[in-house]
């Protein structure tokens, strides 16, 4: 079982690494459903997932368009 979290953990973390690394696509606000929008904050993200196990989808959202 703690197995699985640390690989869920890591799994999480390079899907948004993916968006974070690439400015044109970085999240700014991020929700579990798509009516919540919060500040983006990766480990916030990693806490209600993976710790708290509170949240079963990740919305990430971007208030900046991209040219």
């Amino acid at each position: 079982m703690l197995i699985d979290v640390f690989k869920e953990e890591e799994i999480l973390n390079r899907l948004l690494e993916v968006f974070e690394s690439n400015e044109k696509i970085a999240p700014t606000h991020w929700g579990n459903c798509e009516t919540v929008q919060v500040e983006y904050n990766r480990q916030e993200i990693i806490e209600k997932v993976i710790l708290e196990q509170r949240v079963s989808e990740v919305h990430l959202y971007r208030d900046k368009t991209v040219h």
